[in-house]
């Protein structure tokens, strides 16, 4: 597993790590390491990983989550989950020019004291680059541009164009003295949040700039003029991204870059007023990737982050008893796996009403589980469950999926 940055984050009392991907494509999920220290036994409430951005008026807009832990006791000892989180491929990619960053957050929520139901929380962050969803197959198809007003007639061979390149603006004039062009570039967040109004008020439009320019005095009815594109103009796009969840409806988060050729005509009779032309073009990325680029591809060059799977037989289950009063299951589970120490395990317990309803998970961590030791795991839920899903994993990335059946 290819996983070069790692960021830790806690307290005195327990610490958090994640390591994750630097880059990867929108539409390719992103690999992810978490660790938990816990120094004494600990109350969890949940934890897990979350893809992160900031809206221009700095409050964070999660755009995915994944729990790794759920709601438990824990053990003291160390934790170590692998896991790959969805990025959309309809997600707002990374652009630096105008701060829409995004972080891997892992964050674990804790007893703030014994026997209290007050949360503290612990996180880490890890910046992770998002790059463009753009391959071969998505590019857009060129088109000639012809036009003509008020005796100007303006022609261009295409309308997309890659940086660097000179776009050729044929005329053909009569009347007209100058013709003057100008490639303009307008750029801007687009936000929108309801608990900021319609339009979030912290976000300011900035006006279209011009990024090139040239101009020429005219002798003859027709000829063109050079506008050249510079190497490092960013790629016009589009980026909107809106959520599904519906408590997050009316929300709105994207990025604009948006190019236009901006053309003068000047009229020989100082009395006219000039004539003034907007040509929108589109400027593609200096290097468009194939859809299998190996830099965004997963699992090649590093280890699939599917937790591996163990025989059921690798683990023995009592039938649960029923302790009525308090609402507990008590379930002995024992490790039958030979000369085998597991450690970091934890068993998520799942309790299931007439085969199709579920009950809240509750997960019981343990730090080490020797070769046939057995282990009472504790689940308090409905009386009525008629099996409870117990998912046994550790920190060899393994997982064992058992069901207990209620007599």
């Amino acid at each position: 597993m290819n996983l070069p940055t790692f960021t830790t984050a806690g307290t005195r009392f327990m610490k958090i790590h994640i390591e994750a991907d630097q880059k990867v494509r929108a539409g390719f999920p992103a690999n992810v390491q978490m660790q938990l220290e816990l120094p004494d036994p600990q109350k969890v409430f949940w934890g897990g990983v979350k893809l992160v951005t900031r809206r221009p008026c700095k409050n964070p807009l999660v755009i995915a989550s994944k729990e790794v832990f759920s709601k438990g006791s824990f053990d003291k000892g160390t934790y170590i989950r692998q896991l790959q989180i969805s990025i959309a491929q309809k997600i707002l990619p990374s652009v630096e020019l105008r701060n829409i960053l995004y972080t891997i957050d892992g964050s674990l929520r804790v007893e703030k004291a014994p026997n209290s139901d007050e949360e503290i929380e612990i996180a880490a962050s890890q910046p992770i680059f998002i790059d463009s969803p753009m391959d071969k197959t998505t590019a857009q198809t060129p088109n000639p541009v012809n036009f003509s007003l008020g005796g100007l007639t303006i022609t261009l061979n295409k309308d997309i164009y890659a940086p660097g390149e000179a776009v050729k603006v044929g005329y053909q004039q009569k009347g007209f003295r100058q013709i003057s062009v100008k490639l303009m570039q307008l750029a801007n967040v687009v936000c929108s949040c309801p608990q900021f109004g319609h339009v979030c008020t912290y976000l300011e439009k900035s006006p279209a700039v011009v990024t090139n320019a040239n101009k020429k005095d005219l002798s003859s009815p027709d000829g063109f003029i050079l506008l050249k594109i510079p190497k490092i103009s960013e790629p016009s796009h589009n980026y909107q991204w809106k959520p599904s969840e519906e408590t997050f409806w009316g929300h709105q988060f994207g990025d604009v870059n948006e190019w236009f050729i901006d053309i003068t005509g000047k009229y020989e009779n100082p009395t006219l007023k000039s004539i003034k032309f907007q040509v929108p073009i589109i400027i593609l990325p200096d290097v468009i990737p194939s859809a299998d680029h190996d830099l965004f591809a997963p699992g090649k060059g590093s280890t699939d982050l599917k937790p591996k799977s163990r025989p059921k037989n690798a683990f023995e289950v009592t039938e649960p008893l029923l302790d009525s009063p308090n609402r507990t299951f008590e379930i002995k589970i024992t490790n039958r796996i030979p000369s085998k120490t597991l450690t970091g395990i934890t068993v998520k317990a799942t309790g299931v009403q007439e085969g199709l309803f579920e009950t809240p998970s509750y997960t019981q961590g343990i730090a080490s589980w020797a070769s046939g030791e057995t282990k009472i795991i504790k689940y308090r839920t409905q009386t009525n469950v008629s099996n409870i899903v117990l998912v046994i994993e550790d920190n060899d990335f393994t997982q064992t999926r058992l069901v207990a059946n209620v007599v």
